[in-house]
């Protein structure tokens, strides 16, 4: 029987998914050829042009309705909690051990498959965990109207589902579907689907990758898992399954050898980063798996039924850029950790001069191993090698930040001057770049951050060094691309930088009321009083570890944002409103230990300046504090 056609400008999701072009015949002639499924996404049975301006006005009541619906149930789920610390999305690890609940609805078919497109443009090229052409199959059969094979399926459908929703903007998600973006995550039943699935008590590969996939894009959900407080299910349960030990050893089929190394250095990758948020070492010792790193290969080279394990070889691949974040991550748990640590791991104990030699050697080797097969390679190989530039350079901002044991670099403030100014000139390069849109979502936020705060704190302390106004427009370029991006208003340090930019306007205006007057020359910036200002206001972070854990060396901290990537530094909070006891601030250490000498000088970063004077903190001050820091 010959194919049947397809309306003209529509392309099958294989051929779309491999940026081909279809003959657009069911099968066409690339799926024909392959021997995979060919399968169209539905059509629109309602043509947008049809509906009246009544009816439009309906649907966008409704949706408010939903939404207002939505906000009641969490209001009245979190007063029926009281004082529990668990909250909505966290309550669903619990419902495996309550009867089994009903059968999930499947997706509609028109939502998945737009969501799966993005997942595969968004998602998977950036973060590898799953065999695409496999869980294609299963989105295929549920496209198609059937169901889905068991639980643990459907489980990790609607996580790609959660997932992808995640890397979307709140306009994005307006335009497409005419549905909030929270209202799309409240009703993606991923929670429900662990707990069809058994999850935790009853664990197979497909739902563990469908955790980690909750865990990972997650934290860009304002009310997404605690990655921190579920990574100990996710160890557990990768344990208990003998993921820690390498297949190779255990008699396993090449694929499914493949599969659980992505998962276990997935959830490497996991313990490194949540450690860094809460300013603790990682749970996962060295010592304590044999799981080795996935082979740089494509999909298209791994097959369940396969028997001989794909060649290693160079070059690039679809699994090059996460074996690239594998690297750097497990680098960078030599150089940010305590020296118990690095003890317990068998790593050197290096000083901050070997810390930053060490990166520069692995830099090289990070480019000859995998970044140089990105070079022109379009906007995905663009963004792999701007992407570990800006990972390279925060751990640099990592272990040249000031620590309490006294240990400087020379001329430290240019130092950490000159690595604040590239992160935030490589941010705001890429976030511009409107082709690599899709996957800024894998930015270290916090990083940029970090950076942007410091350089902030510059321009309020010593306001004249940037009378050119080079630095102000540098910083005010990445602040204003943060702010119209991803939703990041829930991110814990961002009132702060928001605080910190109205500072710096402020000082500037104060400082040259009229723009048109000639401004004077650049005094030297690298003053005694600037440099120890500026260095204690980032000392914070090591002092607020010094002061709750007296007798515990500090370690470093900072959060790429994944989403448990929320560093604290002295500009930091809790996005919920409680400030937890080892957040103790620069302000609290001022104000309580030692008193001011002088009375004019601010008590707080919210003084740093103020709406009627300029930012004066005195030398005093500025000494008593470093002081405190040191003697602590």
């Amino acid at each position: 029987m010959s194919p049947r056609a397809i309306a003209a400008g529509r392309s099958c999701l294989e051929c779309r998914r491999r940026k081909i072009r279809c003959d657009r015949s069911l099968p066409c002639g690339y799926c024909t050829r392959v021997r995979v499924q060919c399968m169209y996404p539905p059509s629109r049975s309602i043509n947008d042009s049809t509906i009246s301006i009544e009816e439009k006005r309906l649907h966008a009541e409704i949706r408010s309705l939903k939404e207002d619906l939505v906000q009641v149930r969490r209001h009245l789920s979190t007063d029926q909690r009281g004082s529990s610390v668990a909250s909505e999305r966290e309550s669903w690890a619990f419902v495996g051990d309550s009867a089994r609940p009903q059968e999930l609805p499947q997706p509609a078919a028109s939502i998945l498959s737009s969501l799966w497109q993005i997942y595969l443009g968004q998602i998977d090229p950036v973060l590898k965990i799953i065999h695409v052409p496999t869980v294609q199959q299963h989105v295929f059969r549920i496209l198609s109207g059937r169901r889905a094979h068991d639980a643990s399926t459907l489980c990790l459908v609607y996580a790609v589902c959660y997932a992808a929703i995640t890397t979307l903007s709140p306009s994005e998600c307006e335009c497409q579907w005419g549905e909030s973006r929270p209202l799309l995550l409240d009703r993606s039943w991923v929670e429900k689907g662990f707990g069809q699935a058994g999850f935790p008590k009853s664990a197979n590969i497909t739902v563990l990758q469908a955790f980690l996939l909750y865990l990972i894009c997650g934290q860009h959900d304002p009310r997404g898992p605690d990655a921190y407080a579920f990574l100990g299910v996710a160890i557990r349960v990768a344990l208990k399954m003998g993921v820690h030990d390498d297949g190779a050893s255990l008699d396993l089929s090449p694929f499914e050898i493949e599969m659980r190394r992505r998962i276990w250095w997935q959830i490497y990758i996991l313990d490194v980063l949540t450690a860094e948020c809460q300013g603790l070492d990682p749970t996962i010792l060295d010592s304590t798996f044999t799981t080795q790193l996935p082979s740089n290969a494509s999909d298209t080279e791994l097959d369940p039924g396969m028997r001989k394990a794909p060649q290693a070889r160079p070059g690039r691949t679809e699994m090059t850029f996460t074996l690239a974040r594998f690297e750097i991550i497990r680098f960078a748990r030599t150089v940010r950790f305590s020296n118990q640590f690095c003890g317990n791991n068998s790593y050197p104990c290096m000083d901050i001069s070997q810390k930053v030699d060490a990166i520069d050697k692995f830099r090289a080797q990070l480019e000859r191993q995998y970044l140089s097969s990105f070079d022109g390679q379009g906007p995905l190989g663009y963004f792999t090698v701007a992407f570990f530039d800006i990972a390279i350079e925060q751990l640099r901002l990592e272990v040249t930040k000031p620590r309490t044991d006294g240990e400087l670099l020379t001329d430290m403030q240019t130092v950490y001057h000159d690595i604040c100014m590239r992160i935030v000139l490589k941010a705001t390069e890429l976030r511009k770049a409107e082709s690599t849109t899709r996957w800024q979502w894998q930015l270290p936020v916090s990083a940029e951050m970090d950076a942007l705060a410091y350089l902030m704190l510059e321009l309020c302390l010593n306001h004249q060094i940037d009378a050119r106004g080079a630095l102000r427009k540098s910083a005010h370029q990445l602040y204003e691309l943060l702010e119209t991006g991803m939703d990041i208003s829930n991110h814990p340090r961002w009132h702060h930088v928001k605080q910190l930019w109205s500072k710096v306007l402020t000082a500037r205006e104060l400082t040259y009321p009229d723009s048109t007057s000639e401004r004077p020359a650049e005094p030297d910036p690298r003053s005694k009083s600037t440099t120890v200002a500026l260095l204690s206001a980032f000392v914070d972070e090591t002092c607020k570890y010094v002061v709750k854990h007296a007798n515990r060396s500090p370690g470093d901290t900072l959060c790429p944002r994944l989403g448990p990537e929320t560093a604290h530094t002295g500009l930091d909070s809790d996005s919920r409103g409680e400030v937890p006891d080892a957040d103790i601030t620069t302000d609290a250490i001022i104000a309580t230990s030692v008193p001011c000498s002088s009375t004019n000088s601010p008590e707080s970063i919210g003084e740093l300046p103020g709406n009627s004077t300029l930012c004066e903190w005195s030398e005093a001050v500025i000494q008593q504090y470093w002081q405190i820091t040191q003697n602590a």
